[in-house]
């Protein structure tokens, strides 16, 4: 009887594949590609608004219990991180949208937009890292040295996130959803 069973079992998962692949067939390849470059692009807003969370949770706990510089690192996590989670939230919602908003003529544009928005932000946190790196060498002129250096030092760390983030999505976005060809 078991033997039985199992068969039934395999030849309908066999049955239930075909319906998918069937399906898929269906849908142009601009679409599905455009698909999973959106799903990309919508993990990756899962990931910043994560990484928001737990930065903020523990920047503003952290920053309660510490002093000097550690405390200023921790409070400008906390702080850096409320906008992080806005953008990524607003992301996750708008690429969501796109996800499953199937335009076929406006898809590999949209993406392509979306690739060089990534790639700009990743100049950008080069910028926050430098500013970052600034405020640490100066830290002697802030009225609280202490403030000027865990502000710096935070600010490259996050900077530095966001740069691996933006170039490792800018990558995984336009590989996932766009032509070989289109990706730089």
């Amino acid at each position: 009887m078991r033997f039985w069973l199992s068969i039934v079992l395999i030849c309908l998962s066999f049955l239930s594949k075909g319906q998918l692949d069937s399906n898929v067939n269906k849908v142009p390849k601009v679409d599905i590609k455009s698909y999973y470059g959106w799903k990309s692009a919508n993990t990756g807003m899962i990931v910043l608004t994560s990484w928001a969370t737990a930065n903020m949770a523990s920047g503003f706990i952290l920053s309660s219990r510490e002093e000097g510089t550690s405390k200023y690192f921790h409070q400008m996590n906390g702080l850096w991180n409320t906008v992080n989670f806005g953008l990524g939230l607003a992301g996750y919602f708008t690429t969501r949208r796109k996800m499953h908003a199937f335009k076929r003529e406006d898809y590999p544009f949209e993406l392509q937009k979306q690739v060089k928005i990534l790639k700009f932000n990743s100049y950008l946190d080069l910028g926050y890292m430098a500013a970052g790196g600034t405020m640490w060498a100066l830290n002697e002129k802030f009225k609280t040295p202490e403030l000027g250096k865990g502000y710096g030092i935070s600010m490259i760390v996050q900077g530095a996130f966001l740069f691996v983030f933006d170039k490792i999505l800018a990558r995984r976005v336009a590989t996932k959803g766009l032509d070989r060809h289109n990706i730089d």
